[in-house]
This record gives structure tokens, C-alpha cells and sequence, in this order.
């Protein structure tokens, strides 16, 4: 298993967004849960969509944590690559070829899922050994490979592999009977290929100035408020596009979570090693305990929409929050985590009502704001319980899915169904939706399960890396 990380709290936060991402989208659908239990703006029973419906759930915090967590990671990534001494242009180069492999990834999982390929041409058992292939060639193409010592080995390898999967995806046939096409794709990896382009090249260019970092997603901002005004060169701007199906200047929306994120990077790789070690018992409690609560309250305010009630609370425990990391220097990184966090969370508050109030789709600035002022605390939170052993070993299975993210993410399409599908357990599987605790159970044992194989992997150093 890969050593333990000095920056360990965001692979718990990353790995808890992964988990819950497959939890919601494994448990059972159809009214047996209540709707705080899916996205707010696709509500039980018919789970239509909503834009009119104001709110988010737990679900709608699954990808902008991820994404917080995508942001923290740049820094510290990208300014190792170069106290190493790479080159700027090999750090550019990494950065479009991590880029392609993504893009590439996002179209290959939409079409190599069991129910994207045609059930007319292929038989169940046909389908799931597809899948089943799938995910070995993916393991070829994003497993390192540290055993092959020459690196044009493993790029080799890697392209091999994609080279074939091209082959694959032109001779498929597809549920739809269509075939290839850029619009059948997993539209999350897409954006996350984006951001992981788009955010890492305003970090490299600000990384000695955040300031600017800051000024520039003003100024995008900027050009989505004038986005719709005829003859504008923000229009333009706006519309500009090589394919609409690989980038959308609308994606660069969600630079509003990766920036705070690449600035709690910033904190966390200038940060002295363990300071949190020294914290009280008292003080430790409360750091690690009020941004959960936090995010709780919010969960319920937003969406039951008693706002009042949850701006007045959110404000109090803030305060708390800030007066226990009021004595330290203003350079320390949990004060900076605590009074940044806060800030981002009430800013997002005084936004709510705008846009007709927080969602997820369409996203909305009260959106972004909200979700990373939570995420930024609870990073606080997770950094703080980690210097106790016991909590280290409570948060030890979401450091290894934390540390494997793109195994993760994939394992329960292309491995877990399948093999349920071979072992003849479908039928039961999808048969878990009698009741809300059968609904309920049905995505804890899936998404355990994609957790257990994901553990088990980067046990044993099988990591994937774009």
C-alpha cells in the first residue's frame, strides 16, 4: 500500500466523495426513500427534473468536495514536479496528456457500461465479460507499471491500450442503436477533465500571486453575467468552442470550488508538519467537531428551507469555530482553513436567495460558495482527527479510496455488476427496493463493496494514475 500521505486529510475527503457518490447512485429508486436521499432538484417518486425546486442534499455535496479536493491537490502535485526541477514545458505536457487521458476515459466508461451495449446483439453473459474487459484495460492503461524500468515501456503500454480501446468502441454496438458518438459520455469525468486542465494552468500562472488567482475567476464570473448580451465579445467568448462535446466555457464555472481549493493547497504545503499534534483535548473536540455540525445544519436548513433559522445558526457556530484559532498567527493553516471556510460558507448564505434560491442544476453562486466553505472546513476537521491514532484508523479505508479515485469510481460499473450478473445475484440485487431499509441497504453493501475492492487494491499498490 502506497506510504502514508503527509497531506492525508484530502484523500479522506476524496475518498468520502467517491463513496458517496456510488452510494447515490446504488441505492434504490422510485419513492422508498425520502427525498433529502437523491438530488433536490430530481425529486421521488418520478425523479424528474426540477430546476424550479430550490435546495440541496447530501448528494449534491458529492462532487464539489471532490472537486475542493481536486483544487487542494494542484499545489501540492504541481509544486513537487517542480522543486524537482521538470521544465515548464514537461509540467505543460503532463498536464495535456493527464487531459486527454481523462477526456478519453469519459467516453470509454459511457460506452463500455453493461447497459449501454445492445442487448439485441449481445447476450447477458456477452455483456458483462465486455465490461469485465473493459476494467482489465483500463488497469493496463492507468496502472503504472513500476516493474517496466524504461518509461517509453510504459507509455507504450498505456497507448497500446487506448489504441484499443478504440478498436473496441468502433466495432460495439450500442443500446441505442448508434454508434460511437461524443455525446454518450460520463459527463463528471468530462468536467473533471476540464478542471484539472483549466485549474492547474491558473494555478501555474498565479502561484506566486493568489491575489490574481482570485481576480481572474472574478473576471470569469464576469463574462457569465454578460454572457447574454447580444453582440457581446463575452457572448463570444462564451460560445467559443473547438467541440461542444469536449469543452464548454461553461464548465469553467466550477473554477469557483477548485480556486479555494488550490488556496487551501497553498496553506497545507507551506504548513509546518503536525502542528495539530499540540492541540488541547478541549480544542481538538470542538475543531473536529463543529464543521460536521455544520454541514448538517446547512443539509437541513437549505433544504427544508427554514433559512433564517440556518443563517442565524451557521453564523453562531462560524464564531465558535473562529474564536478557537483566534490566538495563532494569521499564517496558520487551520485558523486560515477556519476563517477562509467560514467566509466562503456565509457568502454563499447571502447568495441563497439570488438565482431563486441554491441548486445544484442549474448550479448557481450560492452553490459553489456553500458547498466550499463546507468543504474547507471539514478538510480542517479531518486534518485535526488525524493526529489521533484511533481516528487514523477510522479513516484509513477512505485514504486508500481516497488514494485510488479512478478505480474507484469505475469498479462498481465495469467489475462489481458484472460479476454479480455472472454469479446470477442480479435479480435479487434489483429486487432490494420493497422498503426504505431494503433501499437503503441496497447502495450500503454496493458502495462497501466498491470500497473493499478499492482498499484492497491500493493494498496491494495496484494505484491507477492519469
Amino acid at each position: 500500500m502506497p506510504a502514508p500521505s503527509r497531506y492525508a486529510e484530502l484523500d479522506v475527503l476524496r475518498g468520502l466523495s467517491i463513496l458517496l457518490m456510488v452510494l447515490s447512485g446504488s441505492i434504490a429508486f422510485g419513492g422508498v426513500l425520502p427525498g433529502w436521499m437523491y438530488h433536490a432538484q430530481v425529486p421521488p417518486p418520478l425523479h424528474r427534473f426540477n430546476p424550479a425546486l430550490p435546495g440541496i442534499t447530501w448528494v449534491d455535496l458529492v462532487f464539489p468536495f471532490f472537486l475542493f479536493s481536486m483544487g487542494a491537490a494542484m499545489p501540492l502535485a504541481l509544486g513537487r514536479r517542480l522543486q524537482q526541477g521538470q521544465p515548464l514545458w514537461q509540467v505543460l505536457a503532463y498536464l495535456v496528456r493527464r487531459f486527454g487521458l481523462l477526456a478519453w476515459l469519459a467516453f470509454y466508461f459511457a460506452h463500455t457500461k453493461p447497459w449501454a451495449l445492445s442487448a439485441d446483439v449481445y447476450s447477458p453473459v456477452q455483456r458483462w465479460c465486455i465490461s469485465l474487459g473493459s476494467f482489465a484495460l483500463l488497469f493496463v492503461v492507468f496502472y503504472p507499471w513500476p516493474q517496466l524500468r524504461r518509461a517509453w515501456q510504459r507509455q507504450l503500454l498505456q497507448w497500446g491500450g487506448v489504441a484499443l480501446s478504440v478498436l473496441q468502441l468502433g466495432l460495439q454496438q450500442y443500446t441505442d442503436g448508434q454508434p460511437f458518438r461524443l455525446s454518450r459520455v460520463d459527463i463528471i469525468i468530462l468536467v473533471l477533465a476540464n478542471m484539472a486542465l483549466a485549474g492547474s494552468l491558473l494555478w501555474l500562472a498565479t502561484r506566486s500571486r493568489p491575489w490574481w488567482r482570485i481576480g481572474i475567476v472574478l473576471m470569469v464570473m464576469g463574462i457569465f453575467l454578460s454572457r447574454d448580451v447580444q453582440g457581446s465579445w463575452q457572448q463570444w467568448l462564451y460560445r467559443l468552442t473547438p467541440d461542444s462535446q469536449v469543452y464548454q466555457f461553461y464548465f469553467l464555472k466550477y473554477l469557483f470550488i477548485i480556486v479555494p481549493g488550490t488556496l487551501a493547497g497553498d496553506w497545507l504545503l507551506t504548513a509546518p508538519p503536525g502542528p495539530e499534534a499540540n492541540l488541547s483535548a478541549y480544542q481538538r473536540r470542538w475543531l473536529a467537531g463543529l464543521p460536521w455540525l455544520l454541514v448538517l445544519l446547512n443539509l437541513w436548513g437549505l433544504y427544508s428551507r427554514h433559512l433564517l433559522p440556518n443563517l442565524a445558526g451557521t453564523l453562531v457556530l462560524c464564531v465558535l469555530l473562529c474564536r478557537h484559532t483566534r490566538h495563532w498567527p494569521a499564517t496558520h493553516v487551520l485558523r486560515r482553513l477556519a476563517e477562509a471556510g467560514s467566509y466562503l460558507l456565509l457568502l454563499g448564505l447571502v447568495f441563497e436567495s439570488w438565482e431563486g434560491g441554491i441548486k445544484k442544476d442549474s448550479s448557481t453562486y450560492s452553490y459553489y460558495f456553500v458547498c466550499s466553505g463546507l468543504a474547507m472546513l471539514l478538510l480542517l476537521s479531518v486534518r485535526v482527527q488525524l493526529q489521533q491514532a484511533g481516528w487514523q484508523r477510522f479513516w484509513q479505508p477512505l485514504v486508500a479510496n481516497g488514494q485510488n479515485p479512478l478505480l474507484a469510481y469505475v469498479a462498481g460499473a465495469l467489475l462489481l455488476t458484472p460479476l454479480l450478473g455472472l454469479a446470477q445475484l442480479l435479480p435479487w440485487w434489483e429486487g432490494l427496493h420493497a422498503n426504505a431499509g431494503q433501499g437503503l441497504l441496497k447502495g450500503l453493501l454496493y458502495s462497501s463493496a466498491v470500497a473493499g475492492i478499492t482498499w484492497y487494491a491500493t493494498r496491494r499498490g495496484w494505484v491507477w494514475k492519469s
